[in-house]
């Protein structure tokens, strides 16, 4: 029977890219601010490992599909993990209505 490992310093020490990553969060974030739509003021950016993560509320899918585009091309983003919620009256997608009207009138001639 080997004897149990102690842990070792490696294990104590923090993150050694924990500051970078708090950056590309930074720069996420104010990415939102800085946008003219104030629906993205309060999203909030977690950043690890070339994911970036989008947590909040938004008032519209709209909105969501925006938060995500903005951030999509700070540098070190490989990828987004859109966590936004969509809160409010309009929580379903708005669709284009113009080929209804067309249907409709080919079931009724």
């Amino acid at each position: 029977m080997s004897p149990r490992r102690q842990p070792t310093a490696a294990m104590d020490r923090p993150n050694p890219f924990a500051t970078l990553f708090q950056e590309i969060a930074d720069i996420a974030q104010a990415t939102l601010r800085q946008s003219p739509e104030a629906g993205l003021h309060e999203v909030s950016c977690e950043f690890s490992g070339g994911i970036l993560t989008l947590r909040g509320r938004v008032p519209s899918y709209h909105l969501k599909q925006l938060a995500e585009a903005a951030v999509a091309e700070v540098p070190g983003v490989i990828e987004v993990h859109n966590r936004v919620e969509v809160v409010g009256t309009q929580t379903v997608p708005e669709r284009n209505w113009k080929g209804a009207g067309a249907l409709v009138a080919v079931q009724a001639g």
